[in-house]
C-alpha cells in the first residue's frame, strides 16, 4: 500500500512501479462502490490525493494506491502483490504466474473513501472507490483534477458507466464547487489498508487457485 505527500510523487510511483502493495491483513470492505453499466451518481471525495493537497487533513489521511493480482480465471480471487516486500523474501505467487499468463499482471489501483448521494433515499452513504490506472477508469482523471484544481475535496462530481467486460468505460465529471452537504462530516471512514487481502507467499497458492483448477500451482511452495 502507497501513500504519498506529492502529486509528482504519486504519478511516478503509478507510472513506473510495476508491483507495489502493502495493506495489512484482513478481510475486504463490505461497502463497495459498484456502478453498473448506464448508471451515474453523484460522489464527493473525502480524502486527498498526496498530502500536499490544498484540503489534506491528518484525521483523514490520504488516498491509497495498491498494486493488486487477480486470477484472470477468476475476478473475485484478488490480493495485494507480495513481489517488493523484503518481508515476503520478495515472492509473489502472482507474479511467478506471470510468464505462463500476463493476465495476472498486477495492477495499481486507487483507492479512496467517498460519499455516494442515494437519490432514493435523499442521502449520502459512505464507500470506497476503486479505480485502476488504465484507459477504463478514471484513477488517471483524479490525479489530473487533483493537479487541475489543486485539491479534490471542493466539489462533486459525477460519476458514470458504460459498456461491460472488455466494452467497460468510466467517466468522471467534476460539478462547479460548493460546500459539502453537512452529513457527509458525520460519516465513517472506511480503512483502506483492508480492501485487500495482504497474504504470506505459502497461502497465496490456495487463495488464487481452487482445489479443482486445473491450472498447475503444484510447483509453487
Amino acid at each position: 500500500m502507497s501513500m504519498f505527500k506529492t502529486l509528482s510523487d504519486l504519478r511516478k510511483n503509478t507510472i513506473e512501479n510495476k508491483g507495489a502493495g502493502g495493506a495489512q491483513d484482513g478481510e475486504r470492505v463490505q461497502r463497495y462502490f459498484t456502478v453498473k453499466s448506464g448508471e451515474s451518481f453523484l460522489i464527493r471525495f473525502r480524502q486527498e490525493l498526496t498530502e500536499d493537497s490544498q484540503n489534506y487533513s491528518e484525521d483523514a489521511g490520504v488516498a491509497h494506491v495498491v498494486s493488486v493480482h487477480t486470477n484472470p480465471n477468476d475476478f473475485r480471487k484478488s490480493a495485494v502483490c507480495t513481489g517488493d516486500h523484503e518481508e515476503f523474501g520478495y515472492r509473489c505467487f502472482g507474479c511467478e504466474q506471470v510468464v505462463r499468463d500476463r493476465g495476472w499482471k498486477a495492477k495499481q489501483h486507487l483507492l479512496v473513501n467517498v460519499a455516494v448521494y442515494n437519490a432514493e433515499d435523499d442521502i449520502w452513504e459512505p464507500r470506497v472507490l476503486d479505480q485502476k490506472f488504465t484507459g477504463a477508469h478514471v484513477a488517471e482523471t483524479v490525479v489530473t483534477f487533483a493537479s487541475e484544481y489543486g485539491t479534490i475535496l471542493d466539489r462533486d462530481f459525477k460519476i458514470s458507466r458504460t459498456g461491460q467486460k472488455q466494452q467497460t468505460k468510466y467517466n468522471l465529471i467534476p460539478l462547479a464547487p460548493k460546500d459539502a452537504n453537512e452529513s457527509i462530516a458525520s460519516l465513517p471512514m472506511h480503512d483502506l489498508t483492508r480492501v485487500y487481502r495482504t497474504m504470506n507467499p505459502a497461502e497465496q497458492a490456495g487463495f488464487y487457485i481452487a482445489e479443482d483448477d486445473s491450472s498447475n500451482s503444484n510447483d509453487w511452495k
